[in-house]
């Protein structure tokens, strides 16, 4: 998940594009992007329609969206939560699934049916035992790395949206993009780097690279050299100025051999 993000745009980008446009591999850049950001109400959405038997392959990452969308509902919810509405979005048939899954993380539910999700008593479990349910009650180290993360693309964000608009030279500006740049890689490459802020930190590498190759173009015409021709040019242009030396030499001949016969 961390720093996949370019591999998979990368994937994207070799392929054909009539495959890029197939059903299927459009549905399973909608679920990455789901899994990526959390999106738990999606990616279920998405896991109903699977085309073929891509069903079998999300049924890995499945329990892990129903243990966030759990965290979500106890963190969000106040009293009671329908257990049949969390079924109905966590694709469950029936109690006999819901039910084990929801006692094995620790989650009060109410003991007679209708069964509802008891979010007081499950807080009230959590807050007396922290170690009994991380997913409920995360620990302060990782919500401390978590706020890290945040405040450091919010830093990389506004350092982007500078260089944007600096008016320095295009040497200056161009190493500026560069650190960035780095800065931006070298975040990715972090193990415990938080997976929903992957798309941000993708983005400002795009708009850098862009960045780069205008600030190169420009320090070239600020030194007064000539743009590079793509590879080949070269080749093509001199093929040509041989062809026409050619033609014009023919055309020549020709014109002693008319002189001749006159």
């Amino acid at each position: 998940e961390s720093g996949g993000g370019l591999d998979v745009q990368r994937l994207l980008a070799k392929m054909p594009a009539e495959l890029r446009k197939s059903k299927e591999v459009v549905h399973a850049v909608k679920v990455w992007k789901s899994v990526l950001s959390k999106e738990y109400v999606t990616f279920f959405k998405l896991y109903q329609n699977a085309p073929n038997m891509s069903a079998y392959l999300m049924d890995e990452l499945a329990d892990r969206m129903r243990e966030h969308m759990i965290s979500c509902i106890v963190q969000s919810y106040r009293l009671r939560y329908p257990l049949k509405d969390f079924m109905k979005i966590a694709c469950l048939p029936t109690t006999d699934y819901a039910l084990p899954l929801l006692r094995a993380r620790k989650v009060k539910v109410t003991a007679s049916s209708p069964y509802d999700i008891d979010i007081d008593a499950t807080r009230a479990a959590s807050s007396s035992n922290p170690a009994a349910n991380p997913s409920i009650n995360p620990p302060a180290a990782a919500q401390n790395t978590a706020n890290k993360h945040r405040g450091l693309v919010a830093k990389l964000k506004a350092a982007v949206t500078e260089a944007r608009t600096m008016s320095a030279g295009a040497a200056e500006k161009g190493a500026v993009i560069r650190r960035l740049l780095r800065e931006c890689k070298e975040l990715l490459q972090q193990p415990s780097f938080q997976p929903s802020l992957v798309s941000s930190v993708e983005l400002l590498l795009s708009e850098l690279e862009s960045m780069k190759k205008s600030a190169k173009k420009l320090q070239k015409k600020q030194n007064g050299q000539a743009p590079s021709e793509p590879a080949g040019a070269s080749k093509k242009k001199a093929k040509k100025e041989k062809k026409k030396a050619k033609k014009l030499k023919n055309k020549g001949k020709k014109g002693k051999n008319k002189n001749k016969i006159k």
